[in-house]
């Protein structure tokens, strides 16, 4: 991983040593974002970069219905929340994706790729719309509440290949 590491280094013009390269990837101010409203902002440009590559990759005309939001977590949660999560939407509400704007100066803006991957599409957003869309599951099994996860028989597809 560390020769791969500094090839990548090598690549982006470092020539430093890769635990200097680390730090100035964890430190340096062009990886901040400037504000929340700008970091929500790159991860919606993000996901409309990403949402039309998907059709392509997958080999599917069209992708999931349920429309998904990227906004701020609420202030009340962000200092207990991850960087960005994602709740499922459903035949009466969008999805969320959640971004963490809290202590924007450790968030860096070359995580937000692999975060709306995960989280968004074709991440949790896509997983949660197809499972919620597919009307030949049954109800139990197409409306999980992600917001219980604790409860049966929502934790259901967490020991599938599925989710995770």
């Amino acid at each position: 991983i560390n020769d791969g590491m500094e090839k990548i280094a090598a690549e982006a013009g470092y020539e430093g040593r890769l635990d200097a390269y680390r730090e100035y990837l964890r430190t340096d101010d062009k990886f901040t974002p400037k504000s929340g409203e700008a970091l929500c902002a790159h991860y919606r440009d993000l996901a409309g970069r990403i949402a039309p590559a998907l059709l392509r990759i997958f080999h599917v005309h069209t992708l999931p219905r349920t429309p998904f939001q990227i906004v701020e977590t609420p202030a009340a949660h962000a200092a207990m929340a991850p960087g960005a999560y994602y709740l499922a939407g459903g035949d009466d509400r969008p999805g969320v994706f959640y971004v963490n704007t809290s202590e924007l100066s450790t968030r860096r803006l070359y995580e937000c790729e692999s975060l709306a991957l995960h989280e968004a599409i074709p991440g949790h957003h896509t997983q949660a719309s197809i499972q919620g869309e597919n009307s030949l599951l049954p109800n139990f099994r197409r409306y999980c509440e992600d917001r219980r996860y604790f409860e049966a028989p929502c934790r259901f597809p967490f020991y599938t290949g599925y989710i995770e």
